[in-house]
């Protein structure tokens, strides 16, 4: 077989298995629902089709240290080979401008399910006092009766599955309306958390209310526009930055941290996923705390598949400084759009790439420093990925 035939034969076997997996899963949700991928979305594909990237198709490929490593390394490569091949159709569809090439949405779905019915599976076990709390299925004692229903009923599988993935892949503009909203405080519920330095210069409270006028007051009459940029950016990410424009990054359950506390409502299986959710490729990107000088509140519902999202973070910042052009051009373009008196991107455009280097490192993976070269096609930093001690915990 020659180099097309093979090529169109690749292709074609991710996209089977990639039907059967994303409507399998994502029943009731609108992550990739209804979605046509564009030509570069396309041309991605064809360069991961011609590398010798397999597809995974069990649910412990990735149960040891060594397989998620391997994984891994094998994306950078493959990744590297897309950066050189397409380098605009590479940068379109980490701004959110294009959807994700399947084989990346596949892959990520795929062990985010298998990852979801190991949770439940192990629910069901007599010894066990996990709940996983989904619709009317919220004490220890419906567990059995979930698991058997998840192994009996496919259809209603995905759907509770669906319940459960609040939100996956996010495009710009989706992620633009969320920045503008909040910015302008037309947003229709509280955000937040107000920073110490909003809380005394204004004291409004612990979150943002936009109904509230003493909030109002604060917000746009005594911070600046780069300060109330500081604000948003402590939660939401702007458009072109946000994780969810990968297709690896997925929310669960619910986006209310405080359902995440001890004792409340899914803190059980808040727990299990910190334990567990390593061996299926998953893990907290913003896990709290202050990483390189930028506060970022902790979200425990985000969770990322990191044998790809980790080599796609070390290619932006390798190519920082074509990187930033786009999302200049990206960001003029909707600041243009939204208001020409406005002030949306003063801040954040200088300190993106800041910004996105701070996440919490994968389980067993240690970064360097930075690999930003400021060119325009360099390599993608792959060589920054080293090994570390495996953590103790083992899949049971």
């Amino acid at each position: 077989m020659n180099r097309v035939g093979r090529l169109t034969l690749n292709s074609m076997r991710f996209r089977a298995f990639a039907g059967a997996m994303c409507v399998s899963l994502l029943v009731g949700t609108t992550a990739f629902a209804g979605r046509q991928p564009s030509e570069a979305t396309r041309k991605i594909e064809q360069v991961i089709a011609a590398t010798d990237l397999k597809p995974i198709e069990g649910c412990k490929d990735l149960a040891t240290h060594k397989a998620r490593i391997k994984r891994m390394k094998a994306w950078a490569g493959v990744i590297d080979r897309v950066v050189r091949a397409q380098p605009r159709a590479f940068e379109a569809w980490l701004t959110g401008q294009v959807e994700p090439p399947v084989q990346v949405k596949t892959e990520a779905v795929h062990f985010l399910e298998c990852m979801i019915r190991q949770m439940i599976r192990d629910a069901s076990r007599p010894d066990s006092r996990l709940v996983v709390a989904v619709e009317k299925f919220r004490s220890r004692a419906k567990m059995r009766q979930l698991h058997r229903i998840m192994r009996r009923k496919p259809s209603y599988a995905a759907r509770l599955i669906g319940r459960i993935v609040r939100s996956s892949r996010r495009n710009a503009k989706r992620q633009g309306d969320i920045w503008r909203d909040k910015l302008d405080l037309k947003i229709k519920r509280r955000f937040g958390p107000v920073s110490s330095y909003a809380a005394r210069l204004c004291m409004p409270g612990r979150y943002w209310k936009p109904w509230a006028s003493s909030h109002r007051v604060c917000w746009f009459g005594r911070l600046s526009p780069k300060e109330r940029q500081r604000e948003v950016l402590i939660a939401s990410s702007p458009p072109g930055l946000s994780r969810h424009h990968w297709g690896t990054d997925h929310d669960l359950f619910t986006v209310d941290g405080d359902a995440f506390l001890p004792r409340n409502r899914h803190f059980d299986e808040l727990q299990w996923l910190r334990k567990h959710a390593q061996y299926f490729g998953f893990y907290l990107p913003y896990d709290g705390g202050q990483l390189q000088g930028h506060n970022h509140i902790a979200e425990p519902w985000h969770w990322s598949y990191f044998p790809i999202a980790e080599p796609l973070q070390h290619s932006i910042l390798a190519r920082e400084s074509a990187f930033g052009r786009t999302l200049t051009q990206m960001w003029r373009q909707l600041q243009s759009r939204w208001n020409h008196h406005g002030d949306y991107f003063s801040y954040v455009v200088g300190v993106w790439a800041r910004y996105l280097g701070d996440t919490t490192a994968p389980p067993g993976v240690t970064r360097t420093a930075s690999t930003s070269q400021n060119n325009a096609g360099g390599s993608t930093g792959r060589a920054s990925l080293k090994k570390s001690r495996p953590m103790a915990h083992r899949s049971k």
